[in-house]
């Protein structure tokens, strides 16, 4: 087994119980939820922070607060973990990632993570902060 960390952000919706219901559904999988937070972002922050973005995704994820929540989880695969815990709550709400409005966002492994993490949640440098960058995933 490994240890590993996962940023997830709930994607701006109507409807707010989602991110309750994620909560739930992440905690059930065995995933400690360590910090959580609601923001808004400007376009700046998604342009700067998010790879492969484009004007349509700009506007839908400034359209209304996201929800993110740092995680972390033990399982013999956390990459492939955090993929499936996104998918499977998709899933469970009629939804493919191919649509803009899929639900769930988890942050891909390295650098992206470290910048959308820093948008949300205040990061504190420590001896061991590169060590700790390398050791996250997804």
């Amino acid at each position: 087994m490994e240890k590993g960390y996962a940023l997830f952000l709930v994607k701006p919706t109507l409807n707010r119980n989602l991110a309750e219901e994620f909560e739930v559904f992440l905690r059930e999988r065995g995933y400690t939820i360590l910090e959580t937070v609601s923001k808004r972002l400007t376009p700046k922050q998604v342009t700067d922070n998010f790879f492969g973005i484009l004007k349509l995704n700009i506007d839908y994820l400034t359209s209304g607060e996201i929800y993110a929540l740092w995680c972390a989880v033990e399982s013999e695969d956390v990459s492939e973990d955090v993929y499936e815990a996104k998918m499977l709550f998709r899933e469970k709400h009629g939804i493919n990632e191919m649509q803009l409005d899929n639900l769930v966002h988890s942050s891909d492994d390295g650098l992206e993570m470290m910048l959308q993490k820093q948008v949300f949640f205040r990061i504190i440098p420590t001896a061991n902060t590169h060590a700790d960058v390398i050791c996250m995933w997804m």
